[in-house]
């Protein structure tokens, strides 16, 4: 029958993907020569048809875990009722591969979300600091494509795999990235005061003002990544390399497009 058939392949040494089913399923103690067993642990498909649907579990996930009535958002309801009646002293867990996504997208959502506002309000600090809406979209976009740029610059040349922490990268060089232009614009701003009306005498001066100061910063941040670089965990590793290449990166778009955005804005704008 299908039981001896099951157990016949989680003892034949060659069924190598057997081997986990027996030690999710069944005690150590079980003896392969009389396949028998105390006890063992029994799986369930909760909503499922019993295995005669092909497409069960394509079925189950979209309908009952995503589907915003579905089984999955009542349970989680009911979890959360139990638990606020036990006083904090209940935990409940429900634990599947689909259940799992479903949590792990909604967690996402959330902090796409939050990367959203934190955007926008660095977005709207920069218009207020620097007096005007293009500066401001010229410097956000310099700070978000310097991530896809630096991506790049670490897949292609470097054939490194993209790691999903490179990604919080963003956050850190968002602060970076406007600081640069708010060293550059008020260097600018100080040109005037500094050698007068002309434009091109004030860029020269604030350019060179600014260079050197973005440099400095640019190259200690740059350097503390790199000292990271020597962690034993791969992983941190990646991190600290790719982090101190979208620093450099973003200080690269800073001298260049946000300089030359400057210099439009005050002729065109």
């Amino acid at each position: 029958n299908d039981k001896e058939a099951a157990f016949t392949k989680m003892c034949d040494p060659d069924e190598v993907g057997w081997w986990q089913v027996r030690r999710s399923q069944l005690p150590l103690s079980f003896d392969c020569g009389t396949k028998k067993t105390a006890f063992a642990r029994t799986s369930f498909f909760a909503g499922g048809s019993g295995g005669t649907d092909p497409d069960e579990g394509t079925t189950f996930e979209t309908q009952y875990i995503q589907g915003v009535n579905g089984w999955y958002q009542s349970e989680s309801r009911l979890e959360a009722e139990i638990e606020s009646a036990s006083d904090g002293k209940l935990r409940v867990i429900l634990f599947s591969a689909a259940t799992l996504r479903a949590q792990f997208l909604n967690i996402l959502l959330v902090d796409a979300l939050l990367s959203i506002v934190s955007l926008v309000s660095v977005w709207l600090y920069m218009w207020w600091n620097l007096e005007s809406a293009f500066l401001a979209s010229v410097a956000m976009f310099e700070i978000v494509f310097s991530i896809p740029v630096a991506m790049c610059l670490w897949a292609v040349f470097m054939q490194q795999e993209i790691l999903f922490t490179q990604i919080l990268c963003i956050y850190l060089i968002l602060g970076i990235g406007a600081d640069d232009a708010f060293i550059l614009n008020d260097a600018w701003m100080q040109s005037r005061l500094a050698v007068g009306d002309d434009k091109l005498e004030r860029f020269a001066w604030a350019y060179r003002r600014a260079f050197r100061a973005m440099a400095v910063t640019t190259a200690t941040t740059c350097g503390s990544f790199i000292i990271g670089a020597v962690s034993p965990l791969p992983q941190v590793q990646a991190f600290c390399i790719f982090a101190a290449l979208v620093v450099l990166v973003d200080w690269l778009f800073c001298v260049s497009l946000f300089a030359s955005a400057l210099m439009i804005h005050e002729n065109y704008i």
